[in-house]
């Protein structure tokens, strides 16, 4: 594997990534409530959306001074939110008048897109210990930094990219869209490439990885697995309502942008690292549960309903008295078949001392008891060392 030679402080760059990210946020607010651009709702949004991703780099960064993760992750919040506070502060339907400095922030800003994906493809080439799995995997990294260059500088000298009224009354260069779109679009095809390769390298690293490797890239797979889920379920709610989808898009979207940067934290910090067993667990088990009483409830006020047309209250009420009795001997049930599958250290242990407890009614003898004690402590604890002390009773 490789990694950096020698130890580093990141924590300026991390400062300096948050404070550009913050400052961001506070603009869009502005542009939000005092020029009444945009509702409430959506600034509030945009804060719960990208808030974690800066704190919790900060949190790595300070923890872990000398990991890229940690600005990274920081990147993931700032980066977005400097994007639409510019575009906020300068919409691109409205000429804006030529100040200072005010090219370069519509370049950087006309190129964000393509770089939110490059700071996600880096912390999966990086992920769990800010390596690469090899010194061959220098290539993909390389490669993906140049190839999105490429796009952001085609990007900046595209003319589509500025409209009619562009803030900046178009590119710096004058350069044709089909001369563009020749160089672009390799460049693009490169980049998804590359980010379809991080993606592969965290399933070479998992499966050549110990356990705690392969407990941190679960956390990390779980934390981004609303991004997918959310491209399907939208596509399904579209086709089944016939709606436009982009508001179960946003809140997807919304859901990951908080889950991520949390699954990372706890991912390289490895504090509550071991609990993903039993939180997989205990979430699928609620959902499971909460599917099934919601549907016996409706059953039951259904027949009832077409049984006693005009006792609308009586089935309601006997509805929620039969989820209500029904709903504790369903989660045992559900959670015990979970815990086999999702959770299995912990279904293993208290099958252990189920049969330990079972053994110990039938054994007399106290060395028996004591190995067998030994034994059911070291298979479901696992410690490094067992003592167990015994008073002496004089003859």
């Amino acid at each position: 594997m490789t990694g950096p030679s020698r130890r580093r402080d990141l924590r300026p760059l991390s400062i300096g990534v948050a404070t550009v990210g913050v400052a961001s946020l506070g603009a869009f607010a502005w542009t939000g409530v005092v020029l009444d651009r945009f509702s409430p709702a959506l600034v509030a949004g945009l804060f719960i959306g990208l808030v974690p991703a800066i704190v919790v780099g900060l949190l790595i960064s300070f923890r872990m001074p000398s990991l890229i993760l940690g600005p990274l992750v920081i990147a993931l919040g700032a980066h977005p939110a400097y994007t639409f506070a510019f575009e906020a502060l300068f919409p691109p339907e409205e000429p804006a008048p030529r100040m200072p400095g005010l090219v370069a922030l519509a370049v950087l800003a006309s190129t964000s897109w393509v770089w939110w994906y490059v700071w996600a493809a880096l912390i999966a080439l990086l992920f769990p210990d800010d390596r690469l799995p090899s010194s061959a995997w220098r290539i993909v990294s390389v490669g993906l930094l140049s190839s999105a260059a490429v796009v952001a500088v085609g990007t900046v000298l595209d003319p589509q990219t500025y409209g009619d009224s562009g803030s900046v009354n178009g590119p710096p260069l004058s350069v044709p869209s089909q001369v563009v779109a020749v160089v672009t679009f390799p460049a693009l095809l490169l980049v998804l490439a590359f980010l379809m390769a991080a993606v592969l390298s965290l399933v070479r690293r998992y499966r050549r990885g110990d356990d705690i490797t392969r407990l941190q890239i679960r956390w990390l797979a779980a934390g981004s697995a609303a991004f997918p889920l959310t491209l399907v379920t939208g596509w399904i709610v579209a086709w089944l309502i016939d709606s436009p989808w982009s508001a179960f898009l946003l809140v997807g979207l919304g859901i990951g942008a908080v889950t991520m940067p949390i699954s990372i934290a706890v991912a390289v910090l490895r504090y509550g690292l071991w609990d993903l067993g039993k939180l997989v667990s205990r979430t699928t088990s609620y959902l499971v549960v909460t599917v099934a009483v919601v549907a016996i409830y409706a059953v039951v006020v259904t027949s009832i309903s077409r049984l006693l047309p005009t006792s609308s209250t009586l089935s309601v009420a006997v509805g929620t008295l039969v989820a209500a009795a029904l709903m504790r001997p369903v989660f045992r049930r559900v959670q015990h078949v979970v815990d086999r599958r999702f959770n299995r250290a912990q279904f293993d242990a208290q099958q252990s001392v189920e049969r330990f407890g079972t053994r110990l009614r039938d054994k007399t003898q106290a060395d028996d008891v004591v190995v067998d004690l030994v034994d059911v402590l070291s298979s479901t604890l696992q410690p490094s060392t067992v003592v167990l002390w015994r008073p002496s009773h004089p003859d």
